[in-house]
């Protein structure tokens, strides 16, 4: 048998704290784990609870968490009622849930249609939840017209708004840059995502390399494929789209082989997320057939090498020689830009590798 919350008196108890990101208790802040820890949005006043202050015995102990820490009030399904009328009075709180409540159906019918118009209402007082889903229903064109330029205004001022929310914006920016490039906006794409990959964000910057090699500045391209693989981030399909880019300049093979060898060394991962798998090893066995015969002849003289005459570059270990000679050649050969290159890709593999260890170090 369920035991019925506790009564509470409220003498002497007062509170006017509206920000629902602290708790009305305690007034601490739900800087971490936010939904883990606090009782659910309450109909009746809109504020919440953490955990601890909830179930404190004595004082504002509840048993349920769907119920109000300060009146018992039930929760929103049979609170709707109340919900509607703060809602109409101009309670962003009330409106924010209530516009939930119309998303996702239950408590009453469903309709974007009024989902859309309630979170608009709230996040034209600065409700940071109810400003994302303005911005992601705009984005997906739920209850309205899809408008990528009012979303991204959504989003962007949701950032600002409050923190709690604002990792959910990004990654929801990111998206908006997305549907640009499939419109071949390339450039309002790049200038979405090169803030957003300066904060970090994996995705962000995955999708603005693929919008600088879309756009036609490879080098770009390669620089954040590469500044995402010094950090121990590189994605298969990110490593794919860079052997591509090198494969298409053609004479970028040293950092073809770096690529190739990042993006099999998981395969099947490889083929399941680029698409087309005969494409895919159709580029790499044109990569590696490119490779034996750049090893099958001098990169200085170009004269053809079997078996123990090749002398490999210790660096890139790309290029092979007849003799040292021949290597100092080509390395001091500007036309060439070997020298360059295999530094590049040398530090390249070094901050990998530093990555790598790392990443185990942390594990342990």
């Amino acid at each position: 048998m369920t035991e019925k919350a506790m009564p509470v008196s409220l003498k002497g108890v007062t509170s006017t704290n509206d920000d629902p990101s602290r708790c009305v208790i305690c007034s601490e802040p739900f800087a971490v784990g936010l939904y883990q820890r606090v009782s659910a949005l309450n109909a009746c006043c809109g504020k919440r609870a953490c955990i601890d202050c909830s179930r404190k015995p004595g004082a504002f102990y509840v048993q349920s968490k769907d119920c109000c820490v300060l009146c018992h009030t039930s929760g929103v399904r049979t609170s709707i009622g109340l919900v509607k009328k703060k809602a109409k009075q101009g309670h962003a709180w009330a409106q924010t849930l209530l516009g939930r409540c119309f998303f996702i159906g239950g408590a009453v019918k469903e309709s974007n249609h009024e989902a859309l118009r309630w979170f608009r209402k709230a996040a034209a007082s600065g409700h940071p939840f109810a400003a994302v889903m303005v911005g992601q229903m705009l984005l997906q064109g739920d209850g309205c017209e899809r408008n990528l330029s009012s979303a991204r205004a959504h989003f962007g001022r949701t950032i600002s708004l409050d923190e709690n929310v604002a990792g959910t914006a990004r990654e929801l920016l990111v998206n908006v840059a997305v549907s640009y490039q499939e419109s071949r906006e390339f450039d309002t794409a790049i200038t979405i995502l090169a803030p957003l990959a300066e904060l970090g964000v994996n995705h962000a910057r995955h999708n603005l390399g693929i919008a600088y090699s879309n756009n036609g500045d490879v080098s770009s391209a390669l620089d954040i494929y590469g500044q995402t693989a010094s950090e121990g981030l590189v994605e298969e399909p990110a490593a794919f789209d860079s052997l591509i880019m090198c494969r298409s300049i053609g004479n970028m093979w040293p950092q073809a082989r770096f690529w190739l060898s990042m993006g099999t060394k998981n395969l099947r991962s490889l083929l399941s997320s680029c698409g087309d798998p005969k494409r895919v090893l159709g580029v790499i066995v044109g990569v590696r057939t490119g490779l034996r015969e750049i090893r099958d002849q001098c990169g200085g003289c170009g004269a053809a090498l079997q078996g123990d005459m090749r002398k490999k570059c210790g660096g890139c270990k790309t290029f092979c020689y007849c003799n040292r000679d021949c290597q100092k050649a080509h390395w001091n050969r500007s036309k060439d830009g070997h020298r360059e290159e295999c530094k590049e890709v040398m530090e390249l593999r070094r901050k990998v590798k530093d990555a790598r260890k790392e990443s185990k170090s942390g594990n342990k």
